[in-house]
């Protein structure tokens, strides 16, 4: 669920994975996002609930929901998929709350990326740059939630046609979404990938890595179905001393200066 808090890593050491909970997160066919895990207390009443049902199969192993008896062909364990409208009902119920730091994409209930301080700071600047530069009739947000199909990711910013008070009784979608922008430091391979083309499948027009680790902004245009799937036709790179154009609906309202943007300072991803 949504959260803008910036977090740390804890100053104390996490235990190691069990050989199982390798085990399931190597064998998921889901992509290797680190999956949110759930407690029993927390199963048991999506159980009471209804979210989950008898007709799931399903059962729990080292806090992640798996289905029951794959089928022999298929991976040795397969993890729970989880709609759109059943992750909401998690929220409502609270068993999913802001605390958990959690998105879906596609079907698949995974952790956020832990926020630096880096990372932190160049969001931020996005989001006042991209408010700066919008004209009326569009809106620029950060960290909430995006309507697509069987995904409902939090990215660092996007800019929305219409008015903030048009969406209170739901999330922007693919037809709403002009721009959406991740700002990538240790999350940099799944926002070029994973992330890539769940964007690309939803057509989302113009979508920005702010990439902290090479400082630059990689701009990704003309969604559609590329050889292994869906993809962006086009890639344009920006580096520090550039200006990267702000292309809303097809018109440029700005040549933003990345330095303004992206921190002098240097990123090391974990």
């Amino acid at each position: 669920m949504s959260s803008i808090t910036d977090t740390h890593d804890p100053p104390f050491s996490i235990p190691a994975p069990s050989t199982l909970a390798v085990d399931i997160a190597a064998a998921s066919d889901a992509p290797q996002f680190k999956h949110w895990l759930c407690s029993v207390e927390k199963y048991h009443e999506m159980g009471r609930l209804g979210i989950l049902a008898p007709e799931d199969r399903v059962e729990l192993l080292e806090g992640y929901i798996v289905y029951k008896n794959p089928p022999g062909d298929g991976p040795l364990f397969r993890l729970w998929r989880c709609s759109v409208e059943k992750y909401h009902e998690m929220g409502r119920a609270g068993i999913l709350t802001d605390d958990d730091r959690v998105e879906l994409l596609e079907g698949w209930i995974v952790d956020k990326m832990t926020k630096y301080p880096l990372h932190r700071l160049a969001a931020y600047r996005l989001l006042k740059v991209l408010e700066k530069s919008i004209p009326g009739g569009f809106y620029a947000d950060g960290q909430n939630p995006v309507a697509l199909a069987g995904s409902e990711p939090e990215p660092d910013a996007v800019v929305v046609r219409g008015d903030s008070d048009d969406f209170g009784d739901r999330h922007p979608g693919p037809a709403d979404v002009v721009l959406l922008a991740e700002v990538a430091d240790s999350s940099l391979p799944y926002d070029r990938d994973d992330k890539k083309r769940i964007y690309a499948k939803n057509g989302i027009a113009v979508y920005w890595v702010v990439n902290l680790v090479d400082r630059r902004i990689e701009v990704y245009t003309q969604p559609g179905d590329g050889p292994s799937g869906a993809d962006y036709a086009r890639c344009e790179i920006y580096t520090l001393p550039d200006n990267v154009p702000l292309i809303v609906d097809g018109r440029k309202l700005a040549d933003i200066p990345v330095r303004s943007i992206i921190p002098e300072q240097t990123v090391r991803p974990d």
